[in-house]
Parts: structure tokens; sequence; C-alpha cells
């Protein structure tokens, strides 16, 4: 599309992560972008959040081919540029999966500063705007723009087509029904884990890992910690239930003594707190399915948590919404009129897999019963912790570089079950099957 083919004008609300890769693409279509948020200018990165995060390989591919060269800049930052399966230790069930090279790359940085550097780069485009202190309170009929609330009263902004980045508290239901719309339906992943974060400086040779990550299994206790920029460390430890944690500093500490792996624990203990823990208390994930409406606003749109919200320090949350900010540039590629319908059509198909691995049930794409579907996880992280080949299909499937019904192909199957008293290791990074390769994202066809 030419310069001379731009024109009106999209609104977006809210300005995280999610709303700003939508003003990317925006800017592709329209003359004017208005990005509103409610919040300070410094409000989405002031409070430092020290949660722990690893954006995995689709997540790097998918911002690449949103602001070619962002990965590199933020690893020249301090971010930590990591092989998922070579550079990282990954622990479920007191197993650690093979460690072995792969192609999976992942970058280990803070969410506070990648939303710096994504905003950075979307206040340079022409035609952008980003206007913090002012509210979102409706949407104009056939959401021909919103309802806002400033400083200076109440007014109306037209626009083009509304993109709602508004996060988890999604008021967007709400305002659907005022116009007659009927809500979408909502599918519920029951509620998440506590979370509790602290960062740390890092010191020379404190752990031959980027990431160490111990999973939860039987016992709803887990932990992530990755190497972040600025020298420092970011660690997480969930538990739910009577495992429910709290902030206090001794108490988050005898609770990492408690996870099934010391490994986070020894590692906290070389390190020096920077803060107090930070507490994020559970909430459920919610799956919006816009998809199946037959009546909506054709010039609404619903992106990132407001579309789906995965839960508590989920890695999947940006993956998404950058896949979702390529989908809408390509629903876009047709004009405005039904945009929203394409939109949403292919947004549930980046949406599906991941939503399948958080809610576990459906992790197989099947029905199958729990007893034995926990059964055959036992007996694949097993075969995990010996067999790279495997311990590579488990993280392709993690990090959404492969489906999960290639965790039941035929030969992974084979793999699994069979028993050998010593595997085979590979000297050369695993091949990847064709058929277990995931379709490009749109735009990566060159």
């Amino acid at each position: 599309m030419t310069e001379i083919d731009r024109g009106g004008h999209a609104v977006v609300i809210g300005a995280g992560i999610a709303g700003l890769l939508a003003a990317r693409v925006l800017a592709e279509r329209f003359a004017r972008v208005s990005v509103i948020d409610r919040g300070e200018p410094a409000g989405a990165s002031a409070a430092r959040d020290r949660h722990a995060h690893l954006l995995p390989s689709r997540g790097c591919e998918a911002l690449e081919g949103l602001f070619p060269g962002l990965i590199g800049e933020l690893a020249a930052l301090g971010a930590a540029r990591c092989d998922l399966q070579g550079d990282c230790a990954w622990y479920h069930g007191g197993r650690r999966l093979h460690p072995a090279p792969s192609r999976l790359r992942g970058l280990a940085v803070s969410r506070p500063r990648l939303r710096e550097a994504i905003c950075a780069r979307v206040e340079a485009l022409p035609g952008v705007r980003i206007r913090f202190r002012c509210e979102a309170v409706g949407l104009l009929p056939e959401a021909g723009g919103v309802r806002v609330q400033t400083a200076g009263g109440r007014a109306e902004i037209p626009a083009d087509l509304v993109v709602n980045a508004s996060g988890r508290d999604d008021p967007g239901i709400a305002w659907l029904r005022e116009l007659g719309c009927a809500p979408p339906v909502q599918e519920h992943a029951g509620p998440g884990p506590v979370c509790v974060s602290r960062e740390y400086r890092a010191h020379p040779g404190d752990a031959d890992a980027d990431v160490i990550a111990v999973m939860p299994g039987a016992e709803p206790r887990g932990g992530l910690a990755t190497r972040a920029e600025g020298g420092r460390w970011l660690i997480t430890v969930l538990g739910a239930g009577e495992d429910a944690l709290c902030a206090d500093p001794d108490a988050y500490e005898a609770f990492a003594a408690r996870l099934p792996i010391p490994d986070i624990h020894r590692l906290m203990l070389k390190l020096d707190p920077v803060g107090p823990p930070q507490l994020t208390r559970p909430a459920a994930g919610v799956r919006r399915r816009y998809e199946r409406l037959r009546h909506l606003p054709g010039r609404y749109v619903a992106v990132g948590d407001a579309l789906c919200h995965f839960g508590p320090c989920s890695w999947y949350d940006v993956t998404v919404a950058a896949c979702q900010a390529l989908v809408l540039r390509e629903a876009l590629r047709e004009g405005t009129a039904d945009a929203a319908r394409r939109f949403f059509a292919k947004a549930a198909e980046v949406i599906d897999a991941p939503w399948a691995l958080v809610t576990k049930g459906s992790w197989l794409g099947c029905s199958t019963p729990p007893r034995l579907r926990n059964a055959y996880f036992d007996r694949l992280h097993a075969a995990a912790e010996a067999d790279p080949v495997v311990g590579d299909a488990v993280l392709r499937v993690a990090a959404l570089a492969a489906p999960p019904r290639r965790l039941l192909a035929p030969g992974m199957l084979a793999r699994v079950l069979r028993r050998r008293p010593e595997w085979a290791l590979p000297v050369h990074p695993c091949p990847v099957p064709a058929e277990d390769m995931l379709p490009l994202l749109p735009g990566q066809e060159g």
C-alpha cells in the first residue's frame, strides 16, 4: 500500500503491548492513529514489573516481522538471547528436559523494557499519536468511534476502525450491550496461581543457564528465573490452594526452598535482592469467542487480553498479541469492510494452540481420559529427560513452534513408549520434520 492509498482514522484503546502492536499495523493503513490510555505517560513501566518473562521463538519472529531489528536492539541493551533447549534448564516432575543445541531461540527480557522499546518505535511512526489521561467510556454506534473522558470533560472521537486493547477487565462487553449487540461466549481456564516475584542483582558465573523453569506438577508449586537486561535476574515462584504465597521476603524464600528442584532457591542465595517481592493475585484465564458472533460492529476489533487472557505470568500473551497484530495487518489488506470478521476468524486460529496448552484438558487436541493423559505425560517427560528429540518436540509445542498433535505423531509415540537402556544422542541439532512446522505468520512469506 502506498502513501497515497492511506487515509482515515483508527483509534486504539490501551497503550499496553497489545495496543502498541496494533497501532504499528494500523499506521500502514490509516493516515491517523490515536492510541488512548487512561494512565500516565510512564504508567505502564514506572511501577517496575519484577515478574520473570521469557519471549519464545514464535514471539521473537512475530516481533521481528513488525519491527525489524528490535530483538537485536533489546539484546544490545542487555536482554539475554538464548537457545531454548541448550541454554535453559526445564524441569517437570523432577526431571530435567535434555539440554541440546536447537533451532528454538528465545529472549529473556522484562515486560517493561520490551514495552518501552516498542513504544519508542510506535511513537516515531508518522500519523500516530498516543494520548494519555484519556479514558474510553463507550463506543459510538456501529463502533464508528469512541466516547472518552478527559480532564476537560467528555468527548467523542470518530473513527473508521476501533481496536480494543483495554486488557483482561475488558469494558467492551458492556459497551457492546449498550449498542444492542449480544456479547461473545466466554470460556474460562479456572483461577490462576498466586505469583510472587523479586528482582536480583546478577553476578558473574552465578548460573550455567539463562533460564531455570520448574513446572508445577502434582504439587501446585513452580518457579521461573530469567536473566534480564541491566545485569539482573527476575525470579517468580507460584503456588495455589494451600500453597498460596504472600509477599513477605522470608516466606518467599522459604517457599522457593520447598520447590521440587533446588536450583532456583540456590540461585536466590547467591544473589543480592533489589527491592521487596511483588505479589500478583490469581486471575482466571478467559477467552472471548467473537468469531462465533453472528452480529457485531463491522469496525470494532478486540486484541490482546481483551480477546484472550491466559492468566498471570503467562509467556504466551506477548507472542499471541504480536501474532494478532500480523493477522490484523492481513485482514486490513482487503479494506476495512468486514475486516473485523476476517480478523476474528484468523485470530481464533492463533489462540487455539496456546489456549489448549493453558487449559490442559485439551493439551493433545483430543478428549483423552485424564488418567490416560497423565500417564502418557509422565512417560513423555521421562523420555524428554534422556532423548533430545523428545525434548525438542516438547519445547516446540510449548513455544508455539509446532502444534500439540506433534506429541502424538507415530514417531513420537514410539520414542515415548518404548524402553531402551541407552538413548542415541545426535551430535547435530535435531532436524524439524516438515509436517511439524506451523504455517508462516502473515507477512513472513518473503
